[in-house]
């Protein structure tokens, strides 16, 4: 992903470092020289960092989700043992990137690019701009320690909620029954118990008179919600699916085309 024009239509200044943490992670110069850490706890530690939001972190929380099973002064001198591999892997690029305090870390705005930033800053104009589906989070990071793996599941689910998020909204503004189609695969994927996306769905197909595929999706609602909980959807959902089925019913009992609801 590349950074967008600022509001005043000029280009920002080229990324310093860019940091990838969505499939397996990738730290690269700005001339494309690999910037990776080698070690686990040292690119657990540059991905913390990576998804504060650019804010400091503070060196307790840092040892509490590296070293969460062992004594906190312990946990500390590990982290700064972590802190100086970090700085040793990102000294090609200056002290620029890093802002290491006596009691805080923090990543540098400015000169460094992070895709994960791409994806917390769409909103429903650009979501069906992002990959489908999002490569995992860190899906090389595992077994780094219990802490970390509780906060990684956190930053997933952070992720995928900001996505869930925008493609309602998405949904809630009425766009084509194209963009309502595409808009409601990606969030069923996410969601598959969502109902007013299961809604649209089946309401999108019914207007592009495409009886064929309303019919399906009213199905596959049924079964997954009798899969999933060994239940059938609320009334609205259900009310809808009677909806087409008789509709559905009485065109082909009078040899008509399909019709759309009102």
């Amino acid at each position: 992903m590349h950074t967008p024009p600022n509001d005043e239509g000029a280009q920002p200044s080229p990324a310093l470092l860019s940091i990838f943490l969505l499939g397996h992670m990738r730290v690269l110069s700005s001339t494309g020289l690999s910037l990776l850490p080698t070690g686990t706890k040292t690119k657990a530690l540059l991905a913390i960092l990576a998804l504060s939001d650019r804010r400091p972190v503070a060196r307790t929380r840092l040892a509490e989700l590296l070293w969460s099973t062992r004594a906190p002064e312990q946990a500390r001198a590990s982290l700064r043992q972590e802190i100086h591999r970090l700085m040793d892997t990102l000294s090609p690029l200056g002290p620029e990137v890093l802002d290491v305090q006596r009691h805080t870390l923090a990543i540098r705005p400015g000169l460094t690019d992070i895709d994960t930033e791409h994806v917390l800053r769409t909103t429903p104009r650009t979501v069906m701009d992002l990959p489908n589906p999002l490569p995992p989070l860190l899906e090389d990071l595992s077994a780094v320690d219990p802490g970390f793996a509780v906060w990684l599941e956190e930053e997933r689910n952070r992720l995928q909620d900001h996505k869930i998020a925008q493609l309602e909204a998405l949904l809630a503004s009425n766009p084509e029954p194209a963009t309502i189609m595409a808009a409601t695969r990606r969030l069923l994927r996410l969601t598959p118990l969502n109902e007013g996306a299961w809604r649209a769905h089946i309401l999108a197909a019914m207007r592009n008179r495409e009886d064929g595929v309303a019919l399906l999706g009213a199905e596959t609602c049924l079964r997954t919600f009798e899969s999933t909980l060994g239940t059938t959807p609320g009334q609205q959902t259900m009310r809808l699916i009677a909806q087409l089925r008789a509709a559905h019913s009485h065109n082909a009992q009078a040899g008509l085309p399909p019709t759309t609801l009102q």
